[in-house]
């Protein structure tokens, strides 16, 4: 997931590349593979993109474990239409692998916005946003953000920073991604619900 001295990149490249030479797999070809993920063309536009090991996930699997976490009601629609755009993405890494990594990137992203709106409906601190770490201090202190998840919003804020400042492409897994997709949707959920602000 974060950079090193060897890229995501040239690590998923060297997988897919010792993946296509086991018996029966097809050749790997630079037209058809390249940064790690498929290479789109005409052709393979709509075909299934997800790495060599992933392939007996199945379209419904998929779409069923992507479109279990969600925002509830309380949560303001501008937060759900956002969720909604990143899971999208997510579900169509189905097609393009690298759509996965975009659409978590999102929901860093969109933590800060809830975090944001939560303090300004409550009017807590000042009325301009504030920089993601000082949003979640703020909540903390007026005990909307309970001890216990403190840990778990630092980590969506460093996830956030480090998916807006990138070094190189980042590609996650599925695993980390549906566990990443989850966490952050409860969260959420959780700032939504702790009052009526």
């Amino acid at each position: 997931m974060v950079c090193g001295k060897i890229s995501i990149a040239e690590k998923t490249v060297t997988h897919f590349a010792e993946a296509m030479t086991q018996p029966g797999s097809p050749s790997l070809e630079p037209d058809v593979v390249h940064f790690g993920f498929k290479k789109l063309t005409a052709e393979n536009w709509a075909e299934k993109g997800f790495p060599p090991g992933f392939h007996s996930v199945t379209e419904e699997y998929w779409l069923r474990r992507v479109l279990e976490p969600q925002l509830k009601e309380t949560v303001p629609i501008e937060i759900r239409a956002l969720f909604e755009v990143a899971r999208g993405a997510v579900v169509y890494a189905f097609m393009f692998y690298p759509l996965m990594t975009l659409g978590i990137e999102q929901c860093f992203r969109i933590a800060e916005t809830a975090a944001c709106e939560k303090r300004k409906r409550l009017k807590i601190g000042p009325a301009k946003r504030q920089r993601f770490d000082r949003e979640i201090q703020l909540l903390v202190d007026a005990q909307i953000i309970p001890a216990d998840e403190v840990q778990s919003w630092a980590a969506l804020r460093k996830l956030r920073n480090w998916a807006s400042h990138p070094d190189c492409q980042q590609i996650m897994m599925p695993s980390e991604v549906l566990g990443l997709l989850g966490r952050t949707a409860r969260l959420i959920n959780a700032l939504f619900s702790a009052d009526p602000g």
